[in-house]
């Protein structure tokens, strides 16, 4: 993150890119914090609010995944022939806090999930 960060141009910049590629909502208060000690992990804070498609049922459905880790999936491939080495463990994790609109209240929250890879080698948890 923080090589992404410095390859778009600093902070301002890269949060005016993030703001950018976010068609579908409108992005406010973002802050990047812990960039410059590399013994925490960078932390991106921001506020999305998205105008309901659905405001005439008055409900309110989003995909809490959207949006969160790849844009594309990076394994196009339809045959596998040598395994997938990213040369490094990595660890994403994403967050996130919402605040319904007075009046709503949750109808369905998604099953929690926690999915592993053999050996040890890479899991999900929802």
């Amino acid at each position: 993150m923080r090589k992404n960060i410095e390859q778009e141009g600093g902070i301002d910049n890269f949060i005016k890119i993030l703001t950018e590629k976010a068609r579908e909502y409108e992005i406010s208060d973002a802050q990047i914090s812990d960039l410059d000690d590399i013994s925490k992990s960078v932390s991106i804070k921001y506020n999305i609010s998205q105008q309901s498609e659905n405001s005439n049922t008055g409900m309110i459905i989003f995909t809490p995944l959207k949006n969160t880790f790849y844009e594309t999936n990076p394994f196009k491939s339809a045959e596998r022939k040598y395994p997938v080495d990213y040369g490094y463990p990595t660890t994403l994790l994403s967050v996130k806090q919402y605040t319904l609109p007075e009046g709503f209240e949750v109808a369905e929250m998604p099953e929690a999930a926690n999915i592993a890879l053999p050996n040890g080698m890479g899991k999900f948890i929802f």
